[in-house]
């Protein structure tokens, strides 16, 4: 077809809108001719998009026009070829013969044109617009897409700008909770009390229990004698000087002093050794005459130098034997025979190995002793030295020793001396 015929045809087509128009009746100009169409505001309510929405208005109502023409009259050749134009499965129109729509989103309130016969409250089917649903101008669809990629964009920064706040709330509740945990810490630290707190506060409950529940066998294992003259020793490092308390020389001589190291000298101290009598039997004859005769003679040797090695080794050989010994003969006498022979025989191997120390000859001269005329004078003496178990016979010293070291102390606090 050439130019000079479409422009033809398009002066006819607009020649016969015209005419369309001006055929019809003034109330059908305004409202709008069945099938045909009308204006776009019937109401004339307020349309900020109006002149766009008329001009749209006016595009669908030209391509309704056009569509009433035949096809042969546009100069096609065959009728499919028209009636195939208008149909598209496109969103752009519709889905039958002659339909524009240019919302995509809906049919109803569409400003363009409608399938015939079908008039969900546009202008199309009947050309009477419906009240209730407004007219929508063809660029809604755009901008409502563009208002809502602005609106999502605007939402994601502002949920990033609150996912950051949140990330710094969690970080500093993280530094709140360090700082508490170092603050516990510190506080913890400043007042648990420490190992030697521990001790000290050991060392006040075992004094205080001393002093007013000391058992019979712990005064006679020197626990409750040692412990009071660790006490009195620290009185007199911090200068507090105590009663006159005094002391005889029978009871000091029955004291056992050590140097430590599981040493007691108290069975070196007699001429000859007192037996238990679960130790007097046949069965302990021959170990009892060895034992007392390497004994003193141990004790002559460490006197001027240093005991035999073997001499030691014999005694301490005979003292397990005699213990073998005892073991299995402990049906055969009572629980205190048993017990009084198990300590005796211990009392033998700590004498012994007073004798294989260095300074053995300090248990032997006297060096190593419990001396002076008063609890004072006792306990300066004793420095480095500690009271070992009681021998037998030694009983009552031991218990005389404790009451005189309970007195100095008591009488020695404050409130005692203010008295």
């Amino acid at each position: 077809m050439s130019s000079l015929k479409r422009l033809s045809l398009a002066a006819f087509g607009i020649a016969l809108l015209a005419l369309v128009l001006a055929a019809a009746p003034a109330h059908v100009q305004r409202f709008g001719a069945p099938g045909l169409g009308g204006t776009l505001n019937p109401y004339n309510y307020y349309d900020p998009f109006g002149y766009s929405r008329q001009a749209a208005f006016n595009i669908a109502l030209y391509g309704r026009a056009l569509s009433q023409v035949p096809p042969y009259a546009l100069g096609y050749n065959s009728y499919p070829q028209i009636t195939s134009l208008p149909y598209h499965p496109t969103p752009y129109y519709g889905g039958g013969y002659g339909t524009l729509v240019n919302n995509p989103a809906s049919y109803a309130g569409s400003p363009g044109y409608t399938s015939p016969g079908y008039s969900p409250g546009g202008y199309g089917g009947s050309g009477y617009p419906s009240p209730y649903i407004p007219a929508y101008d063809p660029y809604s669809g755009f901008l409502q897409g563009s208002a809502s990629v602005i609106s999502a964009d605007g939402q994601f920064r502002i949920n990033n700008q609150q996912a950051n706040l949140l990330r710094e709330s969690v970080r500093s509740a993280h530094i709140d909770n360090n700082r508490k945990a170092f603050d516990e810490f510190l506080y913890e630290r400043a007042n648990t009390p420490t190992w030697l707190d521990d001790l000290e506060r050991q060392k006040k409950l075992n004094l205080r229990y001393t002093l007013n529940n000391a058992s019979g066998s712990e005064i006679l294992a020197a626990i409750s004698l040692n412990t009071l003259l660790d006490s009195i020793k620290q009185m007199q490092a911090k200068g507090v000087k105590g009663p006159d308390v005094d002391l005889t020389g029978d009871t000091l001589d029955k004291i056992n002093v050590s140097a430590g190291a599981g040493v007691n000298p108290g069975l070196l101290k007699s001429e000859r050794l007192t037996w238990p009598l679960a130790l007097t039997g046949s069965d302990y004859q021959d170990d009892r005459k060895g034992i007392e005769r390497n004994l003193a003679a141990a004790a002559r040797e460490a006197e001027v130098g240093q005991v035999e090695a073997g001499r030691l080794k014999d005694l301490q050989l005979a003292v397990d034997k005699m213990t073998e010994d005892l073991n299995r003969q402990i049906n055969e006498m009572t629980p205190n025979q048993y017990i009084e022979a198990k300590n005796y025989l211990k009392l033998l191997s700590d004498a012994i190995k007073a004798l294989g120390r260095p300074d053995a000859a300090n248990y032997i001269n006297g060096k190593y002793a419990a001396k002076g005329k008063t609890v004072a004078d006792l306990v300066k003496n004793m420095g480095g030295l500690q009271f070992a178990p009681a021998s037998p016979g030694g009983e009552q010293a031991y218990r005389e020793l404790y009451e005189k070291l309970v007195a100095y102390y008591n009488q020695s606090q404050p409130s005692s001396r203010g008295q």
